[in-house]
């Protein structure tokens, strides 16, 4: 499953290299040498069940870099749980045990600052949103501002690995 990932992050770290001006050979290895950085610090990612998470946008400011997140499911129902901030703890969690943050291609962790949840969307106290089959569940997730020379990066979610990649705004 995490090999998958890779490959969808290698294909997409490819259209979004800065240097697809170069030679074709050179932005293939630069692909995989970023590809190659990140995989090195991803943690085991769990296989996939009936609840299925993706990445619909990242956005990048001068604030915050916030992630919008969906989880859905197909064909059967599935718990999705939200990420809690206890204060007990001093931290974001996720089913009191998982946590959700950010890792870039420098293998640097960004901790979660915040959850935003749609107008009209709720969840129990303790983060958990029932989906039936064939529904969604989207969450916007804020985390401190990632760098500009940051081009890739995963959201580990729990035990679940989502890699992006980031493209160049024009000046």
């Amino acid at each position: 499953m995490l090999g998958q990932y890779l490959l969808c992050f290698l294909l997409l770290a490819l259209v979004a290299a800065p240097g697809c001006r170069q030679p074709a050979q050179q932005a293939d290895t630069a692909a995989a040498t970023l590809a190659a950085r990140l995989g090195s610090c991803l943690p085991e990612a769990e296989p996939e069940d009936s609840l299925k998470l993706a990445i619909t946008a990242v956005t990048r400011t001068r604030e915050e870099t916030s992630l919008r997140l969906v989880a859905y499911t197909i064909s059967e129902p599935a718990d999705f749980y939200l990420p809690v901030y206890l204060m007990s703890r001093g931290r974001w969690l996720i089913n009191e045990q998982g946590r959700a943050y950010l890792l870039d291609e420098q293998c640097r962790e960004y901790k979660l600052k915040g959850r935003r949840i749609p107008a009209g969307k709720t969840a129990s106290p303790q983060g958990l949103v029932q989906l039936k089959a064939g529904q969604a569940f989207e969450l916007t997730l804020s985390f401190p501002p990632l760098p500009e020379t940051v081009q890739a990066g995963a959201l580990i979610y729990g035990k679940r690995v989502l890699p992006f990649s980031l493209l160049k705004t024009a000046p």
